[in-house]
């Protein structure tokens, strides 16, 4: 899979943010930033349950409209009954583990990579993007820096699922290769791209040896 791998770089991310950003095929970050901008608070019921809806379907975050798991309705109340708009204000990464773990019928659920992407439509300077893209692309990235005296910062793959470890990881990739000009919502476009390469190879490479 070494031919499906782009190390990161000022180009590789200004490509991968033009292939993502403003297509209006792919990209609903447009729509998304009026919502949220349209409803910035998370203290009205209707409101909150329009951005969970929303994002819910845009970015596949897997939560259910009914049924026995959480469904958006869970997961707005949740949210309007938190509180968490002085959170947001000060750009608590903690937020993100509050606003993605929900219980029903006494059983924990966690909604990691939807509270990552909430966190972010709301604060996109603050709040880098979690999902297995990101998740597949940083995996393979240390692989290949764990032998090498380059400086990248080493890190368990479960850092990334402790969301203030993960921040400071893509944090402190964005600083090693001297990527500081862009922002996490570019940053996320950069990993979203190359980590969706990634798990695409990875695919049909086990589809061949399942053949």
């Amino acid at each position: 899979m070494d031919e499906a791998f782009t190390m990161p770089s000022a180009d590789a991310v200004t490509t991968a943010c033009g292939s993502f950003f403003g297509n209006d095929k792919y990209d609903p970050d447009s729509a998304l930033t009026e919502l949220f901008t349209k409803y910035p608070k998370n203290d009205n019921f209707d409101h909150v349950l329009l951005k969970v809806a929303a994002l819910n379907t845009l970015y596949s975050t897997m939560i259910r409209v009914y049924g026995n798991h959480p469904t958006v309705y869970d997961v707005t109340r949740h949210i309007v009954d938190m509180n968490i708009d002085p959170g947001l204000d000060l750009c608590l990464p903690k937020l993100v583990h509050k606003i993605s773990m929900i219980e029903k019928d006494n059983k924990p659920y966690y909604h990691y990579s939807f509270a990552t992407k909430f966190c972010s439509f709301h604060r996109p300077e603050s709040y880098p993007i979690w999902d297995s893209r990101v998740d597949e692309y940083l995996g393979q990235l240390r692989n290949r820096e764990k032998h090498k005296e380059s400086g990248f910062p080493q890190f368990k793959r479960k850092d990334l699922w402790n969301y203030p470890e993960f921040k400071k990881i893509v944090t402190e990739m964005r600083d090693h290769y001297g990527l500081q000009e862009f922002s996490f919502k570019q940053i996320d476009g950069f990993l979203f791209c190359e980590g969706g390469k990634l798990l695409e190879a990875k695919e049909k490479q086990k589809n061949r040896g399942d053949a």
